[in-house]
């Protein structure tokens, strides 16, 4: 990734000299692999610099680092409550240099920091918003005689933290419809990306009954639907039972109805699927987000097949037509590349190794 540097302007005609702040990070994309309960986390690492343009040396009063994570609430009960509205936290500070002169030129520290594995990814929704940024704030030491700005330096770094599940087996799922002989087995894959596709495959069996009645299909409908619960929650100074709220929304992310295109086998019926995670819209990966700011988004998959009796079919149509219906949760999560945490491409220490074999005699 390429150095990015940011130049603030001067705050009145007589700042002429000023420093310029950047950071370039050197880690891979930070995605924490696995679910919260057993993911070694993602680590950050990084170069921050320090580049004096002029001719002459900068006196510094204090430079320092911070890694913050702010969450935003878009919907607070107290509108005018800052509490309410959202919350800002200092997860790690660096203290880089304090009462020190720079010389003209670059001057580099590096950084590191292991997010642990409980944290929630980077949420950007209509209901909450959680971002993850570096700050670096330069403070210059006034009162050397040297026209210095009054403001010190910032310069803000975003960081985008994903989390993936590992890519596995493909899980099958069954679903009996009694009185009858109606069987639904589901084969889907483990986990789906958001802009991934997936192919799933639906068999129906059990058409024949022992009676000798008959089913068949009709009609074959699919959809995959986005469901989000948010509840929010006051700060302790406006806790009251009337602030707290909770929304509720589903969106339907693809969907199909299908006529035709099945292939029958004796008494078993196959449908494939392909299913387009971001056939209408993209969607937002599955979200675990506890209180105060609780959010929960999670994806379905539901499927109805309409069947009617073809051979012994009641006179009076009673129980003639039956819709069955499933619905099965799909993880949704961002793709894990090679799959390989930071854990694993480190070399072992000296305390990892074992004891050597014996010498021969």
């Amino acid at each position: 990734m390429p150095l990015k540097l940011t130049k603030s302007k001067s705050h009145s005609s007589r700042d002429s000299i000023h420093c310029t702040l950047g950071i370039q990070m050197e880690s891979p994309p930070l995605v924490l692999l696995g679910p919260p309960e057993v993911s070694s986390g993602a680590l950050a690492s990084g170069i921050l610099t320090l580049l004096v343009s002029n001719k002459t040396s900068v006196p510094v009063e204090s430079f320092r680092l911070e890694l913050i994570r702010e969450t935003k609430n878009h919907h607070p009960p107290a509108s005018h409550c800052a509490d309410c509205a959202g919350e800002q936290e200092v997860m790690q500070n660096w203290n880089m240099a304090a009462n020190s002169t720079f010389a003209p030129g670059a001057h580099n520290w590096p950084f590191s920091y292991l997010f642990p594995g409980h944290l929630s990814a980077s949420i950007n929704t209509r209901y909450v918003t959680q971002k993850y940024y570096l700050k670096a704030t330069l403070t210059y030491a006034l009162g050397s005689g040297l026209p210095l700005p009054s403001r010190p330096e910032v310069y803000i770094y975003p960081l985008e933290l994903k989390r993936a599940l590992l890519p596995g087996a493909d899980i099958v799922h069954k679903r009996i419809f009694p009185p009858t002989k109606l069987v639904a087995t589901l084969t889907m894959p483990a986990t789906l990306s958001p802009r991934g596709v997936a192919s799933i495959e639906i068999a129906l069996t059990g058409f024949e009954q022992g009676d000798g009645t008959v089913w068949g299909l009709s009609k074959l409908s699919w959809r995959f639907e986005e469901h989000i619960n948010y509840t929010v929650h006051p700060c302790p100074a406006h806790n009251t039972p009337e602030r707290s709220r909770t929304f509720q929304e589903k969106k339907i992310i693809n969907a199909k109805d299908m006529y035709q295109g099945w292939k029958s086998i004796d008494d078993q019926i196959l449908i494939p699927i392909t299913l387009n995670a971001a056939g209408y819209k993209e969607p937002t990966s599955d979200v675990d987000l506890y209180p105060p700011f609780q959010l929960q988004i999670k994806h379905f998959l539901v499927v109805e097949a309409i069947v009617n009796k073809r051979k012994n079919a009641s006179p009076n149509g009673m129980g003639n037509a039956r819709i069955l219906r499933v619905k099965i949760q799909q993880p949704l999560t961002e793709p894990a590349g090679l799959g390989i945490s930071w854990d694993e491409e480190c070399p072992p220490v000296f305390e990892s190794v074992g004891p050597a074999p014996p010498a021969y005699s």
